[in-house]
């Protein structure tokens, strides 16, 4: 009798085992599948990315060619419309260019030579400045040890004494790794000058070979656009350059006549950093006011005095003249601004920080004339206009 039994309930046994061998003792989790539509945003963005790295790699190895070739690009901008202007006025194009590229060697000229003057005016008195660092500190230090038992005045004087001269010595090797950067500009100036001259020999043909290059419908808008484009790009370097120069000449005058140490070395840092919005205006600021202070101490008023009136430089300029004279033309993002500069800057070292903010401003002109690249242009822009 239990055989039999066992012989009749061992199909429905083995239905068991089977049931809880094939069932999943979890329930199966579906995750989303993605279809070929939505796929391919992601695939763009992915390619993106690393075009991006890729061109990155590219022009960090390229630099010693591919940075003459956009100086030569941004100068070519700035002085290709006097060269036209002087074709359209039947004047050789030969002699037109040899103008203004002998005009152009006499402004850097001039300039190489404010920048050496300050320079040199800023190491002869660095010695000076450094001993008044530490009278300065060390009166600090021996006041806050008067009102707390437990400061040690000698100790703190001695670490901080230690620190200025480090402090000092890095300051003369930031010197000299900027007198490098220059003498290496100085040494790449054949190149660009050479890009230079074929750029802008083939200034005035511009239009010409767009014409024969596309028909006659799309000739006519292409030829608009990279008119347009190469108009705005002119016009912002030269009114940046034209407001620079007189931020620069502003502090240098202010610093004269408030008896500033190396007030021309305060000015020629006013004109260079004035091409990086916000943070250059704040970085060129600062030493002015430092210097002011330790020629002066403990009187505080001279100090006071030349923080206000470069504050009053930096906002005029910054908020009143550059947005009537600008216009869109540097509508740009804060965060776009700090990308740019850290991007730019980490790529290509001091050269890069300095074209930062052009190369991002010639980005936004260029995307803003081109219809399917305007929405990069409203997301580079402040949204403020």
């Amino acid at each position: 009798m239990k055989a039999s039994g066992v012989a009749k309930n061992a199909p429905i046994c083995l239905k068991k085992v089977n049931r809880l061998m094939t069932e999943p003792r979890f329930p199966e989790i579906h995750f989303p599948t993605i279809g070929k539509k939505e796929s391919i945003p992601i695939l763009i963005a992915l390619v993106s990315v690393i075009a991006l790295v890729l061109v990155g790699t590219v022009l960090n190895f390229t630099q010693t060619v591919v940075i003459p070739l956009l100086v030569a690009y941004l100068l070519s901008q700035l002085l290709g419309p006097l060269v036209v202007f002087l074709a359209k006025h039947r004047v050789p194009l030969s002699v037109s260019v040899g103008l203004v590229l002998i005009l152009l060697i006499f402004i850097l000229y001039w300039l190489w030579f404010l920048l050496s003057a300050s320079a040199t005016s800023f190491l002869v008195k660095l010695p000076e400045y450094r001993t008044r660092l530490v009278f300065v500190s060390a009166d600090i230090i021996d006041r806050l040890s008067t009102y707390f038992d437990s400061f040690s005045g000698a100790d703190v004087n001695g670490e901080i004494k230690r620190q200025i001269e480090q402090f000092t010595g890095s300051l003369f090797g930031f010197a000299s790794r900027v007198v490098g950067v220059l003498t290496n500009i100085v040494t790449k100036s054949v190149l660009i000058f050479v890009f230079l001259l074929f750029m802008l020999m083939g200034k005035p043909y511009g239009r010409n070979k767009i014409r024969k290059a596309f028909p006659a419908s799309v000739a006519d808008r292409v030829s608009f656009v990279v008119g347009s484009i190469s108009r705005q790009i002119s016009r912002y370097l030269m009114l940046q350059t034209l407001i620079s120069l007189t931020t620069g000449a502003l502090v240098w005058a202010a610093c004269t006549v408030l008896g500033v140490g190396s007030p021309l070395t305060w000015g020629v840092l006013a004109f260079f950093l004035n091409f990086i919005p916000t943070i250059g205006s704040i970085i060129s600021s600062v030493p002015p006011i430092l210097v002011s202070l330790l020629q002066n101490y403990p009187t505080l008023w001279p100090a006071v005095a030349t923080f206000i009136v470069i504050l009053l430089i930096q906002q005029i300029m910054g908020n009143f003249i550059t947005p009537k004279l600008m216009g869109d033309l540097l509508d740009l993002s804060p965060v776009v601004v700090l990308v740019s500069l850290v991007f730019w800057g980490w790529l290509w070292g001091f050269v890069g920080a300095l074209l930062s903010i052009i190369i991002a401003a010639a980005i936004k002109i260029i995307c803003e004339n081109i219809a399917f690249l305007y929405p990069i242009s409203v997301l580079m822009s402040s949204g403020k206009r």
